[in-house]
């Protein structure tokens, strides 16, 4: 069972594999055509690996298919560590916003320098990204300078259902938020559920093909939403959400912008 794996064309290779993840070709054609839709913008796209690469596909892909227009790209190499060029590169074509994609440790260095370049403190160009920009443990590390960034995810630690709030206080009286409970935690608490229904329906046998064949017709409520694993594809199908960075109470957390829209990775493909 797959925890965190975002490519696309791995499970055709490996018939006994379900995917609890996502793909980021599903967060960016759910992003780019809100983005077009919502906010009738051109953008700048910036990105530095081959992820990076496939979330610009996939976003230009939605944005341009809905009329938007792609003013830039900024290819960044895994290596560098000054985001500063690469970002007054964005700023000199004058986009509405900036799509953003960045490796992990990366992230809050671009972000800050963003702001530096007077993208957020004025509010002239709008960041928009991936969810994993803009985690629940990447947050407290960014600070205000995250506030506003518009991204498209799976899971939010505000999600407004009963079992998200019963799932953040259990695993916050496990790891007293250090890490906070996030979309990591959320796919294992799914695939341990999934597992003690998978064994419960064999009577505590474990056959591996009674065991996909089970799978293939699931479905749950899940901390995130719900979701099921579509029987073709054996990907997840889920909810798609569309978040930005507030503040509430003092502590900065991702709020739902609009209804979700159950999304699958075979739709977007």
């Amino acid at each position: 069972m797959l925890v965190n794996s975002v490519a696309t064309g791995l499970l055709p290779k490996y018939p006994y594999m379900t995917r609890w993840s996502f793909t980021t070709l599903e967060l960016t054609d759910v992003l780019g055509k809100w983005a077009r839709e919502r906010l009738q913008i051109d953008l700048y796209d910036v990105c530095d690996n081959q992820s990076g690469v496939d979330a610009n596909v996939g976003f230009t892909r939605a944005f341009e298919g809905a009329g938007g227009k792609i003013v830039g790209v900024s290819p960044m190499p895994l290596t560098a560590t000054d985001f500063s060029a690469y970002i007054q590169r964005a700023k000199d074509a004058k986009p509405d916003g900036c799509f953003i994609f960045l490796a992990r440790r990366r992230r809050q260095r671009a972000v800050h320098q963003a702001v530096r370049c007077g993208r957020v403190a004025k509010g002239r160009i709008k960041i928009l990204a991936t969810g994993d920009l803009v985690s629940e443990n990447n947050l407290p590390q960014m600070g205000d300078a995250a506030l506003g960034i518009v991204s498209a995810y799976h899971y939010s630690s505000v999600h407004n259902s009963a079992l998200n709030r019963q799932y953040q206080q259990e695993a916050n009286a496990i790891t007293h938020g250090n890490p906070n409970p996030s979309f990591a935690g959320c796919a294992m608490w799914d695939i341990l559920t999934a597992t003690y229904r998978a064994l419960a329906a064999q009577k505590g046998d474990w056959d591996p093909d009674k065991t996909m064949a089970f799978l293939k017709t699931y479905k749950a409520e899940s901390p995130r939403g719900p979701i099921a694993i579509d029987g073709a594809t054996r990907d997840i199908i889920q909810n798609i959400y569309l978040r930005r960075v507030e503040k509430r109470n003092g502590v900065l957390v991702n709020s739902d912008l609009r209804p979700t829209r159950w999304s699958s990775v075979r739709e977007v493909m």
